[in-house]
């Protein structure tokens, strides 16, 4: 099983998605991305079955390089020092900011 650890600013996606959840695949990593202030890349295969659009989502969730259907390769240059600043506004840290004592408690709530 990979782990993600503590100070990674890059995490690599294999998948084989299929053309229905392209959406989900791209709002995942956009999501992940931002959540964290890392660069996602999502590299998905390409077939009949399988809908290819493999993508980079750099730490604000914004896509600057994708291969969306019917191209097979997208290239891009990223800053990968721009990953270890984890703040969103000044004040508010993604990673400090975490208070993982409390997740437990937000299981334990039925949503009503």
């Amino acid at each position: 099983m990979n782990k993600f650890r503590a100070g990674h600013k890059l995490m690599i996606w294999e998948t084989k998605i299929g053309r229905i959840e392209i959406n989900h695949q791209i709002l995942f990593a956009r999501t992940r991305a931002s959540e964290n202030r890392i660069f996602v890349m999502v590299a998905n295969t390409c077939g009949q079955q399988t809908g290819g659009n493999s993508l980079i989502a750099n730490p604000t969730g914004l896509i600057p390089a994708a291969a969306f259907q019917g191209i097979e390769q997208a290239a891009t240059q990223i800053e990968i020092a721009s990953a270890r600043c984890k703040d969103v506004v000044p004040g508010s840290n993604v990673i400090k900011d975490r208070v993982p004592g409390i997740y437990k408690e937000l299981w334990k709530s039925p949503v009503k």
